[in-house]
């Protein structure tokens, strides 16, 4: 990867500087710290909130901090609203086609996260796997290849891509 991925992107940022055409200066405007800090806060607690969740059993604690996270991100919304300058056209969403495919790109994320999560913890607490072995036990749902990169043992078994594809359509699938 590294001796395709770095010459072809030496190569490119090289010929960037020749064939395309400097920015024009964007005209005074300045940054909206004020906006960058309250989303970054928010952000950053929501995080906070959700690992914290799985590390305690009370749940005054992240329900605190989701609440928190909350507020910031609102706020982040009501300065977006009056800054001269935003980090993020909130105009951009009144496209009800650009709202939805933000949404459903968030769903999908909290799917694949919430996946991930799932499929680790079922390996590691419900199977007893150690990390290292449902690291690579998952490593081809992750990298889209069709067989197990590590060598065939009884808990990694050898995947065809193809025959996944294919078993629904063998089972009767969709009639």
């Amino acid at each position: 990867m590294f001796f395709v991925n770095v010459p072809i992107g030496v190569a490119l940022l090289l010929s960037s500087w020749r064939l395309l055409a400097p920015d024009k200066p964007a005209g005074g405007h300045q940054a909206d710290v004020p906006g960058a800090v309250t989303v970054t806060a928010g952000v950053a607690v929501l995080v906070l909130a959700v690992t914290r969740a799985g590390d305690t059993l009370r749940v005054a604690e992240p329900a605190v901090l989701i609440l928190i996270a909350a507020v910031l991100l609102g706020g982040f919304i009501v300065q977006e609203r009056r800054a001269a300058s935003p980090l993020v056209d909130l105009a951009l969403f009144e496209d009800r086609r650009v709202l939805g495919a933000n949404l459903s790109l968030l769903g999908m994320g909290g799917i694949i996260g919430g996946e991930a999560l799932v499929l680790t913890l079922y390996l590691q607490e419900g199977r007893g796997l150690s990390a290292l072995v449902t690291g690579r036990a998952s490593s081809p749902r992750h990298s889209a290849r069709s067989r197990c990169p590590v060598p065939r043992q009884s808990w990694c078994p050898r995947l065809d891509l193809g025959a996944c594809l294919r078993s629904p359509w063998r089972s009767g699938w969709p009639r």
